[in-house]
């Protein structure tokens, strides 16, 4: 499903599938951009984005994920271009109870000792958050055993800061509420950082639950702050026919 915006006669957003290892490369360069050294979930999961051999490690991993399932029509790797420049990027994933929903390990999402030689507090900070983080995410797809209807999560959406304010992030987001209404899928689910939350809101998340990581050693803010995240749903989606 291609979708594209026209918000000036110089500036057409167009989504479409990523299609190559190439661009796999830009769009790593696109998240790194726009998430800094201010998003800890990221940061934990992509350390060092901004170095040279954190970026390679970065881009290996974006890669190795996306070539994995690049034929899978369960997951979405989506570009937002803007007159051929990649501006934005997205990951959408399909899940049911019994298929490809996380879980709750960090030891079996990420591999943290590869990730982290010789730093045990990164570890475990990442080995804390994660069930967390996930926690309100899995309830929702785990929570109606009479509607076997698949749930779609918005797994990151990252827009260069210099293609901001350009309608990029609305429309990487509500590309999946779109998709979700015309192949019956139940609801759509994010985590988003406080300042994502308008963005989401035009793209139809209707519903905000702040993520609590209470429960987490409070030493390992040593390690990296923790995130503040709310997690955000549509509530059940309508469905739409297909055009013709």
């Amino acid at each position: 499903m291609a979708v594209e915006d026209t918000h000036s006669q110089s500036e057409t957003v167009k989504i479409t599938k990523v299609e190559s290892e190439e661009e796999i490369e830009r769009c790593f360069e696109v998240m790194s951009l726009a998430f800094g050294k201010d998003k800890p979930m990221f940061n934990s999961m992509y350390p060092e984005h901004d170095t040279t051999e954190g970026r390679r490690n970065g881009t290996n991993r974006l890669r190795e994920m996306w070539q994995s399932k690049r034929d899978d029509v369960d997951f979405h790797y989506l570009k937002a271009t803007i007159a051929n420049q990649i501006a934005g990027f997205a990951i959408w994933t399909i899940m049911t109870p019994t298929k490809n929903l996380e879980s709750e390990k960090a030891e079996e999402e990420f591999n943290l000792k590869a990730m982290y030689p010789d730093q045990p507090l990164a570890q475990e900070w990442l080995r804390q958050i994660w069930p967390i983080y996930i926690t309100q995410r899995r309830d929702v797809v785990l929570a109606d055993s009479q509607d076997d209807r698949p749930v779609i999560a918005l797994e990151l959406c990252a827009v260069r800061p210099d293609m901001q304010r350009k309608g990029v992030g609305v429309l990487l987001s509500s590309w999946g509420v779109q998709y979700g209404k015309e192949n019956g899928i139940r609801e759509a689910v994010l985590e988003a950082s406080i300042a994502g939350v308008g963005c989401y809101t035009k793209a139809g998340f209707a519903h905000q639950s702040p993520i609590d990581f209470g429960p987490v050693d409070r030493s390992l803010t040593q390690v990296r702050n923790f995130p503040t995240i709310v997690f955000m749903r549509t509530g059940p989606l309508q469905t739409e026919q297909k055009d013709v």
